[in-house]
């Protein structure tokens, strides 16, 4: 009982830990002028026209509370937004990423146990050393 009680545990903090990063991101963003973050979006030679479709396209229009409640929906359902710096989506631009993420994290794993392991061995030959030590003054 005490591990599922701990997994739980971690498991709703886990969750409020992700609400509270989603809930930060979207007041740096969107709690700013309406207009500013259409003309950063839109980039700097935007005309008016272009400023006001980025702000009926992203619901910047929209009540700040209906505008979280679509950005935490759509977090939620893996839409993570598109990239209109780079043209695409953002899950395509981490999946391009992914593979590398991959072979850095499985490499840092691999040295982080050697290291371990040769820590281990060395603090246990150590040990030994001084167990004999100390069983030969014990002895004589």
């Amino acid at each position: 009982m005490g591990l599922a009680r701990f997994l739980v545990r971690r498991i709703l903090t886990g969750i409020v830990v992700l609400w509270i990063v989603a809930t930060g991101t979207f007041l740096l963003f969107f709690t700013r002028p309406v207009a500013v973050v259409a003309r950063e979006l839109a980039g700097r030679s935007a005309t008016p026209q272009v400023i006001s479709e980025v702000i009926r396209n992203l619901g910047l229009n929209l009540p700040l509370r209906v505008q979280y409640w679509h950005f935490i929906d759509a977090t939620a359902h893996g839409n993570l937004g598109f990239s209109y710096k780079q043209n695409q989506t953002v899950a395509a631009l981490l999946g391009e990423d992914l593979p590398a993420s991959v072979v850095l994290v499985g490499l840092s794993v691999i040295v982080a146990l050697l290291v371990a392991v040769s820590a281990c061995f060395a603090l246990g030959a150590e040990t030994t050393e001084q167990f004999k030590h100390l069983a030969a003054a014990e002895a004589g």
